[in-house]
C-alpha cells in the first residue's frame, strides 16, 4: 500500500457518517469533486460561483491589452498577481530563479498586487501595483 492509498482510506474513515456537503466555486470544480471517490460521503455537492460580475470582468483582446500596457509584441510576458508579494508562500523568489532561466532578453514580468517585490532580481519587471478596476484587471 502507497501513501496515496494509505491517506485514501484514512479520509474516507474520517468522512463516514459526517454531515459533510462539498460546495465548487466552478462547474468544472464541481465535476472534480463529484468524480472523487470521496464524494460518496456528501449529503449534496453544490456549485457557488464566485463572486464577481461577468459583465466587467470579460477577455480582453491580447493585443489591445500589449498596446494599451505599452508592452511590445515580440516581448514574451509572464504575468503573476497576488494580493501581497511579501508573503512567502507565493514564492516570488522561485518565479524569478524560473525566469532567469529562460533564454533571450526579450523576457518582461508584468505583476500586480501589493507587498514588496524582491528587488535586485535581474528580471526586467513592469509593476502595475494594486488594480483595483476590473477594467484593468481585464488587461492583465
Amino acid at each position: 500500500m502507497d501513501d496515496t492509498d494509505k491517506f485514501f482510506r484514512i479520509k474516507d474513515r474520517c468522512y463516514s457518517g459526517k454531515n459533510l456537503h462539498l460546495i465548487g466555486n466552478s462547474e468544472w470544480t464541481t465535476s472534480q469533486i463529484s468524480r472523487s471517490g470521496l464524494a460518496k460521503h456528501a449529503r449534496s455537492i453544490r456549485t457557488i460561483p464566485l463572486g464577481l460580475n461577468p459583465e466587467q470582468y470579460r477577455p480582453v483582446d491580447k493585443l489591445a491589452a500589449r498596446h494599451a500596457l505599452q508592452i511590445p509584441d515580440e516581448r514574451f510576458v509572464v504575468g503573476f498577481a497576488c494580493s501581497d508579494f511579501s508573503e512567502e508562500r507565493k514564492e516570488a523568489s522561485l518565479l524569478l530563479e524560473a525566469l532567469k532561466t529562460l533564454s533571450g532578453q526579450k523576457n518582461l514580468l508584468l505583476t500586480f498586487g501589493a507587498g514588496k517585490w524582491p528587488s535586485g532580481s535581474g528580471v526586467e519587471t513592469m509593476q502595475l501595483g494594486t488594480l483595483t478596476s476590473p477594467q484593468l484587471q481585464c488587461l492583465f
